[in-house]
């Protein structure tokens, strides 16, 4: 801490947006951490009714072997699981949204300190590009079946299976570069980026919430990690659609077809839709939107000429 106070004390105010936000998350995280490490522990005795096999295979690939397995059992457990069954000790099962809660905030400030420190120079809006970019939904949904986390996952919904083969498929569709690619087009479904954030609640819990040991753990398992240098050789799709169209002489717009859990954005030129963007955050769907639509420009163009 003294070290960042002594960095910001160079500066010509005391306190930057990027370490007032640094600040304002780590006194948020600590009155978090204090509500949910209250946590009963189980019986000495008691055993999990996830297999062996699984757990050896997750902390495997977590390259992380858990003191408390029903840690990991209730990270990788869904609501729709035991509906109101109770385990063979007589108490309730618990899914994983607890653990989600806490692993969605740990992961965010992890992910923060650590593009904090590495980037001293980066004002606050492009610090949340390389943010968004590490730990959108989509990225931890790739991380996840990277991983075959779903395999693991203890559920019952029924078209699980069948959605996760579609993103499955999409994903490999596109080139294995495009893991870091800011700008994804593909519905990723969500309980996947859920099972990483609730597995990285509960290596914290386990590890008695040290936040550097949980970063070396996942810093690996998120790979790869997007930088600075990946987003400089990216162009801003939105911005070039409006530079292509404008040279042309043609009217772009990007226009909200319809937001809430998965936004819907059109690309237009000319009035005429060219192309449909849609994500969970409306920003990287305007971006989708225009990617699609610069890929759709010369056959559109061709078009209106003849």
């Amino acid at each position: 801490m003294n070290s960042l106070l002594s960095m910001e004390e160079e500066e010509s105010s005391p306190w930057s947006p990027a370490l007032s936000f640094c600040f304002w998350f780590g006194f948020a995280f600590l009155v978090i951490k204090s509500c949910i490490c209250k946590r009963r522990k189980p019986h000495p005795e008691a055993k999990t009714n996830m297999a062996s096999s699984t757990i050896r295979a997750v902390e495997e690939l977590l390259s992380y072997r858990f003191k408390d397995k029903f840690l990991l059992e209730e990270a990788l457990t869904h609501s729709s699981y035991y509906n109101n069954n109770s385990n063979n000790n007589g108490e309730s099962f618990r899914s994983y949204q607890r653990l989600k809660f806490l692993g969605d905030m740990v992961l965010g400030l992890a992910l923060s300190k650590c593009l904090y420190l590495k980037y001293p120079s980066l004002d606050p809006g492009q610090l949340s590009l390389l943010y968004d970019a590490n730990i959108s939904n989509e990225k931890l949904v790739r991380v996840a079946v990277r991983h075959h986390l779903d395999s693991y996952i203890s559920h019952n919904i029924s078209d699980f299976r069948s959605k996760v083969k579609e993103f499955a498929r999409a994903a490999r569709a596109v080139s294995q570069e495009d893991d870091k690619v800011l700008y994804g087009s593909i519905k990723a479904p969500k309980i996947l980026a859920d099972i990483v954030e609730s597995l990285a609640g509960a290596i914290y819990v386990d590890l008695n919430f040290d936040l550097q040991k949980l970063w070396v753990i996942f810093e690996n398992l998120l790979e790869p990690i997007v930088t600075l240098e990946d987003l400089q050789q990216q162009s801003e799709p939105v911005r070039t659609f409006f530079e292509q169209c404008q040279k042309e002489g043609r009217k772009p717009d990007i226009k909200r077809l319809s937001s809430g859990e998965n936004n819907i954005v059109g690309a237009y030129v000319d009035d005429v839709l060219v192309a449909l963007g849609s994500s969970d955050q409306m920003d990287i769907a305007r971006r989708n939107a225009a990617k699609l639509a610069l890929h759709e420009l010369p056959n559109f163009m061709l078009t209106k000429i003849t």
